[in-house]
């Protein structure tokens, strides 16, 4: 098995990831919509069209991260708890 890449702050800094570090992140089933869902929760939406073309189900991917965008203005007005 190859070693998981490390991630990078920025192109001169790596954090290494301790040996309990990989072997969570290797058990986790990661899918393009966990990816595509982190990226609208982190307002890119250029890169969230980009991973929810990946999604293998298109359609609730874009109900979800619609929902996800709706809920915090409709929590605002007490439509949401």
């Amino acid at each position: 098995t190859g070693a998981l890449a490390t991630p990078r702050l920025n192109a001169d800094v790596e954090v290494p990831l301790t040996q309990r570090e990989s072997e969570v992140l290797r058990s986790l089933p990661m899918s393009w919509t966990d990816l595509m869902l982190w990226a609208v929760l982190a307002g890119n939406h250029a890169v969230a069209t980009l991973l929810w073309r990946k999604t293998k189900n298109p359609l609730r991917a874009a109900l979800t991260a619609s929902q996800m965008c709706d809920w915090p203005a409709n929590s605002r007005l007490g439509f949401w708890p």
